[in-house]
């Protein structure tokens, strides 16, 4: 398996802002609810390599939104 890069973090970053905008498209709560979920899903696998890649010596992406809940 090919380690994972900032490039990948930014992919994954990438589908999570996608899952946010579909949530605030949503017109069903659950559909929301289920959008919103997923985004936290990318967002905490973008961590996750910006984690282990700043420990190889790669430069940390910019901040991304944390909190995906509010004005959605």
């Amino acid at each position: 398996m090919t380690p994972l890069s900032q490039t990948d973090a930014e992919r994954f970053r990438k589908e999570a802002e996608e899952c946010l905008e579909l949530a605030e498209k949503a017109e069903n709560p659950l559909d929301k609810e289920a959008w919103l979920r997923l985004a936290e899903d990318w967002l905490k696998l973008a961590q996750e390599v910006e984690r282990s890649t700043r420990f190889s010596g790669d430069d940390p992406l910019p901040p991304f939104k944390t909190s995906l809940h509010t004005n959605v």
